[in-house]
């Protein structure tokens, strides 16, 4: 009788853990959707500041790299590790920054993860004289990515010529077959990850 106890125990703790799993691999689906259409989004921003005022935000503003490390606030604690050699602004600062070279209301968008998954659960922009990348991070690997590491796959854009893996022009990122397909997949749970967005811009 015990020892059917504990084959039944085992089952229940296997299964379960299943289903955990099948949860998180749902979650990460929809997740790495919105972080390549949050990625659209920012690449969208950061061109038309580009066009509206001639340069790119916080250019001219650092003569070191100047990062920002796009977190909401209950991420903020995860948003850290830049060296101390190296200028940041506040995701705030950059916001007021986006909005007067824009003049209109700016919303944010975040990454869904509330804590990190191997990678890290906020984005980065960065710019350094006149060049500037913007990094997000996926849970899965795509063509279109470097991968860095178990749930760590990194794309970025630049005003660069793309010279590695996963770094691409706005405009050449758009255009890939590939991206496209997987910013469009249907996320499972549309309304909630649309109510996280909303909740947090």
């Amino acid at each position: 009788m015990k020892r059917f106890t504990a084959i039944l125990i085992l089952i229940c703790i296997s299964s379960n853990s299943f289903a955990l799993f099948g949860m998180e691999k749902k979650y990460q689906h929809d997740a790495d959707i919105y972080r390549l259409n949050h990625m659209k989004y920012y690449g969208e921003l950061i061109e038309e500041y580009h066009k509206k005022t001639g340069k790119y935000p916080l250019q001219g503003e650092s003569k070191t790299q100047h990062y920002v490390l796009i977190a909401a606030p209950h991420q903020q604690k995860y948003a850290k590790g830049t060296p101390e050699q190296f200028d940041v602004t506040d995701v705030e600062k950059f916001r007021s920054v986006l909005e007067k070279g824009l003049e209109r209301k700016v919303d944010f968008k975040f990454d869904p993860q509330k804590v990190p998954n191997g990678a890290p659960n906020f984005y980065i922009y960065m710019i350094e004289g006149d060049s500037f990348f913007f990094a997000v991070h996926l849970n899965r690997e795509r063509s279109f990515t470097n991968p860095l590491g178990k749930n760590y796959h990194k794309l970025e854009i630049t005003n660069e010529t793309p010279n590695r893996r996963g770094l691409w022009k706005h405009k050449d990122l758009l255009k890939n077959e590939d991206f496209q397909k997987a910013a469009s997949e249907e996320p499972y749970k549309r309304g909630w990850m649309d109510q996280l967005e909303e909740k947090y811009k």
